[in-house]
C-alpha cells in the first residue's frame, strides 16, 4: 500500500474505518492544512498498519463547487510537494518507490502548471514545469515549460499532435 499511496490515493477517507490508536500513533491530520491532508494521514499510516478493502459501497458522496479541496486546490498541491519530497528522502536507493514518487511529484507540479494556465499565469506554469523537471528528470516537464508560453490554441494543437504521433 505504500508503493500505491506514493503515487496516488485509491481510498475516499469518508470511506476509511480504522482504529484511532493508529491515527493518533502516526500523529494523525495536520490540522494547518486547508484539505487534502487525507494523502498524507495514509501514507504514516501505511508505515504502521495494514490494509484491506471491503468490495462493498461504504458511503454516498456528494461533489460542490465549493469544497475546501476545489477552493485549495493551489495550497493543497503545494503542501503535497512537500509531504512527497520528504517521503523521497527517506526512500533511499529503492527503485521501485524513486518510480512511484517521481510519478506523483510529477503529477502534483503538473497540476500546479495547468491552474497557473487556468488563470493566464504562463510564467508561473513554466516554473511549475521546471520545478516538476528539477525533481523528477521528467525531462517531457521541460518541453512543457516552453509550450507554457504558447498561445492556448497553440498548446492544444501541439498537445493533440503529440498523442496522435503516440497513439501511433
Amino acid at each position: 500500500m505504500y508503493l500505491c499511496l506514493l503515487r496516488e490515493v485509491p481510498i475516499k477517507p469518508s470511506a476509511l474505518v480504522v482504529r484511532r490508536a493508529p491515527v493518533v500513533a502516526s500523529g494523525g491530520f495536520d490540522e494547518a492544512w486547508p484539505s487534502g491532508t487525507d494523502w498524507a494521514l495514509f501514507i504514516k499510516l501505511s508505515k504502521i498498519i495494514e490494509f484491506g478493502y471491503i468490495d462493498a459501497p461504504l458511503v454516498v458522496m456528494r461533489r460542490t463547487g465549493d469544497a475546501t479541496h476545489v477552493k485549495n486546490r493551489e495550497e493543497d498541491q503545494t503542501l503535497l510537494l512537500k509531504v512527497l519530497s520528504e517521503e523521497k528522502r527517506q526512500l533511499g536507493k529503492d527503485p521501485q518507490a524513486l518510480i512511484e514518487v517521481n510519478t506523483s511529484i510529477a503529477a502534483r507540479y503538473n497540476e500546479l502548471a495547468r491552474l497557473a494556465l487556468i488563470a493566464g499565469r504562463k510564467r508561473q506554469a513554466a516554473k511549475s514545469y521546471y520545478y516538476g523537471f528539477a525533481e523528477t528528470g521528467n525531462i517531457a516537464m521541460i518541453g512543457k515549460a516552453a509550450a507554457a508560453f504558447l498561445p492556448e490554441g497553440a498548446r492544444n494543437a501541439l498537445r493533440s499532435a503529440i498523442r496522435q504521433r503516440s497513439a501511433s
